[in-house]
């Protein structure tokens, strides 16, 4: 078991989040907040297309 996670914190640069437990409280604010940001990535916004058409269709109305 060891063995994995010494392989794990080998290849640390290649994550695109690291967190270092030092704080129970302080990890879960941050485990939140990439949560947070990865729901808001332009690829998991559904009907942003649409949403971001409207909007220039719009504005060339005017």
């Amino acid at each position: 078991r060891m063995d994995l996670i010494v392989e794990k914190i080998k290849h640390w640069d290649e994550f695109d989040y690291v967190i270092i437990n030092l704080n129970l409280e302080e990890t879960i604010r941050k485990v939140r907040r990439i949560i947070s940001c990865e729901r808001m990535k332009r690829v998991r916004q559904l009907g942003l297309n649409s949403f971001v058409e409207g909007l220039i269709k719009e504005a060339g109305e005017e």
